[in-house]
């Protein structure tokens, strides 16, 4: 029995360091792709620039005014179609 149990903790001992190692391999993979696309970034003259927004953000004040825009703007187009 205690054979038995010291092999099947040998087997996920295994397994675990055998994940362990496809986790390493797979981020150094990703780490040299992400080092590949900037260079090729760089190689081609585009640099990543900072995106500010065009608009000031929404800030609730804001969104209220919007949604009430829009609503009274769907009810006027409600009135619209059923008078016509």
């Amino acid at each position: 029995m205690q054979i038995e149990q010291s092999s099947k903790t040998n087997q996920a001992a295994a397994s675990v360091e055998s994940f362990r190692n496809e986790m390493v391999d797979a981020q150094a993979k990703n780490q040299q792709l992400y080092i590949d696309s900037l260079n090729h970034t760089i190689q081609n003259g585009l640099l990543p620039v900072n995106v500010h927004p065009i608009e000031t953000p929404m800030t609730p004040h804001v969104l209220d005014a919007e949604i009430k825009g829009l609503l009274e703007e769907t009810e006027e187009y409600d009135e619209d179609n059923e008078e016509g």
